[in-house]
């Protein structure tokens, strides 16, 4: 696998990232720009960088902005907001709807995730959650 990746500055101004394929990067002799202006759209910019420019959180990529300076790949604060409220609703979503208390109950932990280091709390609920599901199908 490559250590290096493309971004370039979607639409919505956030970061897309191109990993490029063993297969395609024989077939192309490790050419990072012929793969760029094949796959980047049209007058977006974008970057060649290396693979631990990008975060090393992936959970809320949504959050992450494209660097007009440098190579380093941060999230948005604003954005990361955004991201972290889309996140608590998707887990949100994930409850059954004929579950109604243990909705109320989800609804009452994910007011109290405010930033990332809440993020690992998520992750545990979203399993609770699962677990939940799985012993009311039985």
């Amino acid at each position: 696998m490559s250590n290096y990746r493309i971004i370039y500055k979607n639409k919505d101004g956030g970061t897309s990232v191109v990993i490029p394929t063993p297969q395609w990067l024989k077939a192309a002799n490790n050419n990072y720009t012929l793969l760029a202006k094949k796959t980047v759209p049209a007058n977006r910019p974008w970057k060649i960088i290396n693979v631990n420019d990008l975060p090393a959180d992936r959970e809320l990529r949504t959050a992450w902005r494209y660097p007009d300076e440098g190579r380093k790949v941060k999230p948005c604060p604003d954005c990361y907001k955004k991201a972290l409220e889309r996140l608590k609703w998707d887990t949100l979503r994930r409850v059954p709807g004929d579950k109604k208390t243990a909705k109320r109950g989800l609804e009452a932990i994910l007011e109290g995730v405010s930033d990332i280091n809440d993020l690992q709390q998520l992750k545990q609920i979203e399993n609770k959650l699962r677990q939940f599901k799985q012993s009311g199908d039985k």
